[in-house]
C-alpha cells in the first residue's frame, strides 16, 4: 500500500529530535504528509491512590508539579516540530491531545500508513514502551523505530529478517513502498528458513514489486538472534532493518529474551515493525 500519511509520536524528552529527523526523512523519501502527535498526560490521573495517608494539599501539590511537568514536555515537542519539520518542504502539522498516551496512539493510528515512535530510552521506558506496543498491537498500521541519533538516511539499504512468519509478512507488506525506492535490499535469514516460504519465495514475490533482493544467509550462533540480526544489518551498511514483531508472547520475550526485545533494546539503527 502507498504510505501518504505518517504519524510521528513526540514526546517531548530527548528523544524527539531524532524521532522527529527519522520521520522527516522518511516523509520526504516517500512524499508523504507528516503529522506530528503530541500527547500530554492528565495529571490528575497520574497521582497514585494512598488513601488517607495523603492530604489534599499534598494531592494539589503533586498535580501542581505534574501539570508544570507536562507542559515542559509539550512546549519541547512544539518546538521540536518547528525545530525539526518546519521549513523542510513537506506537508506537516502538529497536534496535541491529553490523556493517556498508549490508548490515544492506538486509536489515532489507525489512520496513518506508518507510524514512527522513539527507542524506549531513559528514564521514559515504561511509558515509551506502552507506546510502542499500542502502535504495534492496537493500530494494524507498521512501526517504525527511530535510532537514538538522528539518522542521515533510511531507507537505502534495508535489510529483511525472514523467517516466513505472519510478522514478517506483515512487516514486508508494510515496507513495499519503501522498498521499492532503496538502493539495495537484502533477505536475511538466520538458521533454517521456513521450507514452505523460503526467502528465495520472497525474493520472487518481491520482484514482481518492482524491488531487487538478494538473498543472505547465516547459521544460528549461540545466543541472541536479535544480536545477529543488528550485528549483520550494521555490518553491511543497512539504515533500515524490517522484521516481525513478537513472534513469542511479549511476556516471554521480555523474561527469557527474544529477537524483538534486543532489536529494541539494542538496535542502532531503524527498524520497521509489523505484527
Amino acid at each position: 500500500m502507498a504510505i501518504k500519511t505518517i504519524m510521528a509520536v513526540a514526546d517531548g524528552s530527548q528523544t524527539t529530535s531524532p524521532t522527529l529527523a527519522t520521520a522527516v526523512t522518511v516523509a520526504k523519501k516517500l512524499g508523504a504528509h507528516l503529522e506530528v502527535l503530541h500527547v500530554k498526560p492528565d495529571p490528575a490521573t497520574m497521582v497514585p491512590v494512598v488513601g488517607e495517608a495523603m492530604s489534599g494539599a499534598l494531592v494539589e501539590q503533586m498535580i501542581e508539579s505534574l501539570s508544570q511537568s507536562a507542559e515542559k514536555r509539550a512546549e519541547q515537542a512544539r518546538r521540536g516540530f518547528a525545530q525539526d519539520c518546519e521549513g523542510q518542504g513537506l506537508s506537516v502539522s502538529f497536534s496535541a491531545a491529553t490523556g493517556a498516551a498508549p490508548d490515544i496512539v492506538g486509536i489515532r493510528g489507525r489512520l496513518a500508513d506508518l507510524i514512527i515512535t522513539s527507542r524506549p530510552n531513559g528514564d521514559d521506558i515504561p511509558t515509551q514502551t506502552a507506546v510502542l506496543d499500542a502502535a504495534l498491537f492496537d493500530t494494524g498500521r507498521p512501526v517504525v523505530i527511530a535510532p537514538t541519533a538522528a539518522p542521515t538516511t533510511v531507507g537505502e539499504h534495508v535489510v529483511i529478517a525472514w523467517n516466513g512468519s505472519l510478522e514478517a509478512t506483515r512487516a514486508v507488506n508494510g515496507a513495499v513502498a519503501l522498498l521499492r525506492l532503496a538502493r539495495t535490499v537484502t533477505i536475511l535469514c538466520i538458521g533454517d528458513d521456513d521450507r514452505r516460504l523460503p526467502a528465495e519465495a520472497l525474493r520472487d514475490y518481491l520482484a514482481r514489486h518492482g524491488v531487487s533482493a538478494t538473498v543472505d544467509r547465516a547459521a544460528n550462533e549461540p545466543g541472541s538472534t536479535g544480536k545477529q540480526l543488528i550485528e549483520r544489518s550494521l555490518k553491511a551498511g543497512a539504515d533500515l532493518l524490517v522484521m516481525g514483531a513478537y513472534g513469542h508472547s511479549r511476556v516471554r520475550e521480555l523474561i527469557l529474551g527474544g529477537a524483538t526485545h534486543h532489536v529494541i533494546a539494542h538496535g542502532g539503527l531503524a527498524v520497521l515493525m509489523g505484527h
